[in-house]
């Protein structure tokens, strides 16, 4: 280091001292004659002239005092990386790494001193004409870009090898992320939503209804599919919920228009479509399974498995947790419904529960990541993949042994067997593939099957000849599932779904009605900007398909081209949470449930003649009150919003509760929310309820007591004889619910001398004891109130 610096100082007392003066002190002009501090040679900081303004890289100054290279003093690293000689630059030889020599040839060394031409495209009518190349290299070109690159929507210039994206199912439209392990489709930038490029291969068209007068009108679509619906379908195309039937359903109708009971009609023509209740479940469900018996489900949430008894015939059933330890993806039942089988990937493990006790009793190590389980349909086997290993494993029920491992594409969701259970099927996420092994020694990898993007659930027809695979897209447009004949593994249709499908469930012998959970936030999920995020609902849902008959539509042996794009979606059911995650289905078919990650709750979707109307949901079924003079406790959680009042501040509200008293006799007091659990909103109606923000509540409060002051209470609140009260239990906002005490505190103000009765006795007290001091309004209370009971 020493040498170094004497060899740096030598060459500093070279340079003439008028040089130096002519930059201020501490500054001396660099290779360019620009003044920069001295002391940023040598400060471990390439001054290059092209990183930064700033330019010691020439000799005069050893090339910055070696902080551009890490070759030995008197020597460079050229234009390939090589170190040599610094002599060899500017000697009059053009050193341009011919013979494996010095490579100096380049703008950074000043094309070698100058000793080398500067080449580039001479030509002034070329697009890239260089008004300083020296020489023509031949790089002229005349388009827009050059040879072998396009200019995409915005002009900018791509490899031709990016027009692959072309038609591959996404929506180029600066949306992807790159550098990512999970979401590498594509540059960020890439723009090819525009005519001559036809929106990305169609990929940026939103195909759907665009009438906004239709029943199935899609607020999203920007291209019509011809698919508009507006309640009438051909004769005897009708089924028992109004809509229509499609050609080549495999499913029977036994109705011709809607039926007042479909509940009758059970799986011909008849399938659950309506959000019935919604059910509050622990945090972060993503996962569930239902006993075979149909006594209870089981959520995998962030630490826990929560139980819901299913036999409770209400809307708000109760719920139990089974802790264990960590997080639980999902679960798959025993067929004697006497265990659970979870996944369990904090600790990568499947543990398995009692259902008599809901106790875990055992635990079994697998690989890492473990996360969607399957059941097999004779009960013998349970599978658990092992999403970050890319296997699948498969453990004997009885014993709870390992007994065989399969390895998968990359990176494994989803799993189902063959109804003959020959056969594991396996939603390869990253490998944009579908894996089918046997089942049986020596467990043989059948086939690998290309779908499309990110394939999550997975779905074997009951007759044995597909295998549905739902690609979750994150586009604006609807996702769909990869349709797999298993004679000879050709993809031969898509189905539609919903946006961003993630699990999948169906009814009836032939699964002639399928239900697929959409996440509800088609391209939230890893983008890099607000590109879409803020124009999605954000709202889950479940599409309801009636399964075709896919013979009819592609006949066996052929192979379709183009692959058919089908729409056989009867209807989507808003289920009102955010992310829709895992499903399952009552034994008897006639509730589906769905649990939504965002909402920690579970969905449950009936026949309107199954909906349990809670105590308390509107005015029309208001809870009683027996007496103004005690605490309501109870809680909001599985009720909807139906009332809103703005109390000095504007929030929409949320879901309400309310109570009900028709008063005998005139009443003076109070109401209070203070020790509830949550942000509330008080408010209350005479004799019916208004609308929605109808501005019609008698008395309304937001924040006035309790924790942060944001609890409710109304004081000095007169309630006249012969009338009935609404008071309504509201949160300030979507997500304020949960525990409440709803507090009265009211009294007879005519009964003077408290003995229960409004009679002649108070009548005498008010005239003898306030003698002219009493108002006339009192003495009306009192004569009203006259000859009733005080019990407020």
């Amino acid at each position: 280091m020493t040498e170094c610096r004497l060899y740096f100082l030598t060459i500093l007392l070279s340079v003439p001292f008028a040089l130096f003066s002519q930059c201020p002190a501490g500054e001396i002009p660099d290779c360019n004659g620009n003044c920069h501090p001295a002391s940023w040679i040598g400060d471990g900081v390439c001054d290059d002239g092209i990183q930064f303004e700033s330019d010691f890289m020439c000799q005069q100054f050893n090339w910055d005092n070696g902080d551009c290279d890490n070759c030995p003093p008197g020597m460079l690293a050229d234009c390939n990386g090589n170190c040599w000689s610094t002599t060899y630059i500017g000697n009059g030889v053009c050193n341009s790494g011919a013979a494996g020599g010095p490579n100096y040839n380049c703008e950074v060394f000043n094309y070698d001193g100058g000793d080398c031409p500067y080449l580039g495209c001479t030509d002034p009518l070329a697009t890239n004409f260089n008004p300083n190349a020296q020489a023509n290299d031949g790089s002229c070109y005349y388009t827009a870009c050059p040879p072998g690159e396009f200019a995409d929507c915005n002009g900018t210039c791509w490899s031709d090898a990016l027009l692959d994206y072309l038609g591959d199912w996404h929506c180029h439209k600066q949306m992807w992320v790159t550098n990512n392990t999970y979401f590498n489709f594509g540059p960020l930038a890439l723009d090819l939503d525009c005519e001559i490029f036809n929106f990305d291969g169609g990929d940026c068209l939103t195909p759907g209804c665009t009438d906004p007068l239709a029943q199935n009108y899609y607020e999203l679509a920007d291209t019509d599919d011809g698919t508009c619906f507006y309640g009438t379908c051909s004769s005897g195309m009708t089924d028992c919920m109004g809509n229509c039937v499609p050609e080549n359903w495999i499913g029977e109708n036994q109705c011709t228009e809607q039926t007042e009971n479909p509940l009758e009609h059970h799986l011909l023509g008849a399938y659950p479509n309506k959000l019935v209740s919604t059910v509050e479940v622990g945090v972060d469900p993503r996962g569930m399974c239902v006993l075979p018996n149909g006594t209870k489900a089981y959520i995998g949430c962030q630490s826990e498995v929560t139980v819901v008894n299913l036999l409770e015939n209400t809307a708000c059933p109760t719920t139990t947790s089974v802790p264990i330890n960590g997080l639980a993806l999902t679960c798959a039942a025993s067929t004697n419904s006497a265990r659970v089988f979870v996944s369990n990937q904090t600790t990568q493990s499947v543990d398995v529960i009692s259902t008599a006790t809901d106790v875990v009793i055992a635990s079994i190590p697998v690989g890492d990541h473990p996360s969607k389980m399957w059941m097999s349909h004779n009960g013998l086997h349970v599978y658990v993949s092992c999403n970050f290993a890319d296997q699948v494993y498969m453990i004997n029920t009885a014993t709870l042994a390992v007994v065989h491992i399969f390895q998968t594409g990359e990176q494994p969701r989803n799993i189902c067997t063959s109804p003959d259970d020959s056969k594991l099927y396996v939603a390869d996420w990253l490998g944009f593939t579908m894996s089918a092994f046997s089942t049986s020694p020596p467990y043989q990898l059948l086939a690998t099957v290309p779908v499309d993007y990110w394939p999550q659930a997975i779905w074997a027809s009951p007759d044995g000849k597909y295998v549905l695979v739902a690609n979750f897209g994150f586009d604006y447009s609807y996702d769909h599932c990869s349709v797999i004949r298993t004679s000879d593994w050709q993809v031969i249709a898509r189905l539609q779904t919903g946006a961003g499908p993630e699990d999948m469930v169906s009814i009836g012998q032939s699964g002639q009605y399928l239900y697929v959970s959409n996440w509800g936030q088609p391209c939230c999920f890893a983008t890099a900007t607000d590109y879409c995020c803020s124009s999605t609902s954000h709202e889950g849902s479940a599409t309801i398909i009636a399964l075709p008959d896919f013979d009819a539509i592609v006949p066996q042996g052929t192979i379709p081209n183009p692959i058919p794009y089908l729409n056989y979606t009867l209807t989507t059911v808003a289920l009102e949470a955010q992310y829709s995650f895992g499903m399952a289905t009552h034994p008897s078919g006639e509730f589906i449930y769905t649990v939504n990650l965002n909402s920690n709750n579970m969905s449950i979707i009936g026949y309107e003649e199954t909906v349990i109307t809670l105590e308390g949901e509107t005015c029309a079924n208001a809870i009683a009150i027996a007496s103004l003079n005690d605490c309501e406790q109870g809680q909001t959680n599985c009720y909807h919003d139906d009332y809103n009042e703005a109390c000095g501040f504007t929030e929409t509200g949320a879901i309400d509760k309310v109570y009900s008293y028709t008063t005998t006799v005139n009443l003076h007091g109070s109401v209070d929310l203070c020790t509830s659990g949550f942000d509330t909103k008080l408010y209350i109606y005479e004799d019916e309820c208004g609308a929605y923000n109808s501005g019609e509540a008698l008395y309304c409060n937001d924040d006035f007591c309790g924790e942060n002051g944001w609890r409710s209470s109304i004081d000095d609140i007169v309630l006249t004889n012969n009338h009935t009260y609404y008071f309504v239990v509201d949160g300030f906002g979507v997500e304020d619910k949960g525990d409440y005490e709803l507090c009265f505190d009211f009294f007879c103000s005519s009964d003077l001398n408290e003995d229960g009765m409004i009679s002649t006795a108070d009548l005498t007290i008010m005239i003898s004891g306030f003698g002219s001091v009493y108002q006339v309004s009192h003495l009306i209370d009192l004569l009203s109130d006259f000859g009733n009971a005080c019990s407020p």
